[in-house]
């Protein structure tokens, strides 16, 4: 079994949120030990992940640099022993690069979503520095994974897997009546 802990800084209605719940609901359990973290404060898809069973922790994270949340993290890495840390979104990345990428195991994937150029000197900074401890970036969009390969990310860990949607219920109707509406 895989054992895969995903971070993001809030399960708010949002895009990233949203592709994370999408995408953790969806790995079979019989395959997948699957675990959330949300480093701020939970939100509508905390209730969607532990409808599905899926544990979720929120640490209540409070600064930009929060010593406690950075050592909460860092002992649910150590209790939950993931074979992938999959983190989502700047503060994730950050935190979850920096407690588990050091030592090369778990793997650490991060994902971005759009290119980032609100950045400033030091998240820049951040991001380079935190190359070595990152086994793969993945982007929604060849945009994205341009602007970071083009911030130092080698080429050959980058990977682009566009935003999924779900898909809306199919009604069934009779030809009468569609051709009615």
């Amino acid at each position: 079994m895989i054992k895969i802990l995903y971070i993001i800084p809030t399960l708010d209605q949002s895009g990233a949120e949203k592709q994370l719940a999408l995408l953790a609901t969806r790995l079979p359990p019989s395959e997948f030990d699957v675990h959330v973290v949300a480093l701020t404060r939970g939100g509508p898809y905390e209730e969607v992940l532990r409808n599905q069973d899926i544990p979720v922790t929120v640490l209540n994270k409070r600064w930009k640099f929060d010593f406690r949340t950075y050592a909460q993290l860092k002992q649910l890495v150590a209790d939950f022993q993931p074979d992938i840390v999959h983190t989502w979104l700047f503060a994730a990345n950050t935190v979850g690069r920096l407690v588990a990428g050091a030592a090369g195991q778990p793997k650490v994937i991060v994902s971005e979503r759009c290119v980032d150029s609100w950045k400033g000197g030091w998240q820049r900074w951040i991001d380079r520095r935190l190359v070595s401890r990152t086994s793969c970036l993945v982007g929604n969009s060849q945009s994205v994974a341009e602007y970071y390969r083009e911030l130092g990310f080698p080429p050959e860990r980058t990977r682009v897997i566009p935003n999924a949607i779900e898909p809306p219920a199919i009604h069934e109707m009779d030809r009468k009546a569609f051709l009615q509406e």
